[in-house]
């Protein structure tokens, strides 16, 4: 079986995710703000997209990450942790609908196209 890093695996979709891809027998780690509110039966790992250097250690021999990334802004340097240990990484973003006038959308569309060919 495959292993996992979920990311927001408290919120309403990583719950899901990470709970799924338990029940299916895989093993799964959380990165998650605050190990108490974190699935049951799931590897907790303490964390957040915003301090790459907890991405590294928490992504550190999976195969996979899910990424659940929040309307935040895009630290290149998380991603890039995240692309050192992981060969598969499912991105799902949704941004938020009332952003502020002349607030850019979380992106990291440029650091995709770039390495693009690392994940072939």
């Amino acid at each position: 079986m495959s292993s996992y890093l979920v990311t927001g695996a408290t919120g309403r979709v990583g719950r899901h995710v990470a709970a799924s891809l338990a029940e299916a027998g895989h093993a799964v780690r959380a990165l998650v703000r605050d190990t108490a509110g974190a699935p049951a039966g799931i590897d907790a790992v303490k964390g957040d997209l915003s301090s790459p250097e907890t991405l590294e250690r928490a992504a550190r021999g999976v195969d996979a990450v899910y990424l659940m990334w929040p309307g935040l802004p895009v630290d290149s340097r998380a991603v890039d942790a995240i692309a050192r240990s992981a060969r598969h990484v499912v991105y799902l973003s949704t941004d938020v609908a009332d952003l502020a006038d002349g607030e850019p959308a979380a992106s990291f569309g440029q650091w995709a196209e770039d390495h693009a060919s690392d994940f072939r």
